[in-house]
């Protein structure tokens, strides 16, 4: 879910789509993430998303597609106002609004800058390309190539570190499809966080991506530039099928509300930090 867009965020990207005449929907969508650096990563995150007019669903599935009892799921039913959140098998759920989790990630990060006295240098967002696409799932698409590239030099004590960064985006989008009010609302508050620098990059990347992605990867290279080390990470999301749903056909209990308690400060704070550390991953 995960949605994009500079390495802050880890360039995580999942969309969620919706159609014009607002019928259910169901999809799969696949991420495959390989890391070169002094050794070779690899991880895929599987998801299926569930999605009724101001309700959505998503489910982490297991490795092998199923929804074990391990995956966990977010649950909304107002459009993406607020989630409940489930980590696996637990009973109990945080409930919580996109605009306090995002406001939180915005103060880490803030707080993180200034910890290592970073110094930002100004970042850049350009189209490279756009020409047609191939039809994906019957649909028309447009092939956007974005270049990005940010970088930061800062001290913690006596240690010195600067890095550049360039990412590279290929997204195919297609203009059939639109977005949800979940989807909308999660990009829109993905871009406030309060950290200027990285909203900025968000903004800048919205502004060129108008359609509804059906896939799409990105490449990130870390250079250390003292040592001249370098890192690439590729991250690839493609949604694997999807189809439209009667209200007969959406199973028992997918937007059933599990028994909720609301999440503390403290939780909050816990919850933006492991999302940060996981789209760093």
């Amino acid at each position: 879910m995960n949605r994009k867009i500079g390495s802050y965020f880890g360039a995580v990207f999942c969309l969620i789509l919706a159609v014009p005449s607002g019928a259910a929907l169901r999809y799969n969508i696949a991420v495959d993430i390989v890391r070169e650096g002094d050794k070779v990563k690899t991880r895929r995150l599987l998801e299926q998303v569930t999605v009724d007019g101001d309700r959505g669903r998503i489910d982490f599935l297991a490795p092998d597609g199923s929804k074990s009892g391990n995956g966990g799921y977010m649950l909304t039913l107002d459009g993406g106002k607020t989630f409940a959140w489930s980590d696996g098998g637990q009973a109990v759920c945080g409930n919580w609004s996109l605009e306090a989790f995002f406001a939180t990630v915005g103060a880490l990060l803030e707080k993180g800058t200034r910890f290592i006295n970073a110094e930002l240098p100004e970042a850049r967002v350009e189209k490279t390309l756009e020409e047609p696409g191939p039809d994906i799932h019957g649909f028309p698409t447009t092939h956007l190539r974005l270049a990005t590239e940010f970088g930061a030099k800062g001290r913690v004590l006596i240690m010195k570190f600067e890095y550049s960064v360039e990412q590279t985006d290929d997204v195919w989008m297609t203009p059939e499809l639109e977005l949800p009010a979940l989807e909308r609302r999660w990009m829109e508050t993905m871009g406030r966080t309060g950290f200027d620098y990285a909203d900025a990059m968000l903004t800048a990347w919205d502004a060129e991506v108008t359609g509804v992605v059906l896939k799409h990867k990105n490449v990130v290279r870390l250079t250390n530039l003292q040592s001249g080390k370098v890192s690439v990470k590729t991250e690839s999301m493609e949604v694997t099928g999807f189809e439209r749903l009667e209200p007969s056909q959406i199973p028992v209990g997918t937007f059933a509300m599990p028994e909720c308690r609301q999440v503390d400060q403290r939780e909050m704070k816990e919850k933006a930090g492991k999302f940060i550390r996981d789209s760093l991953k």
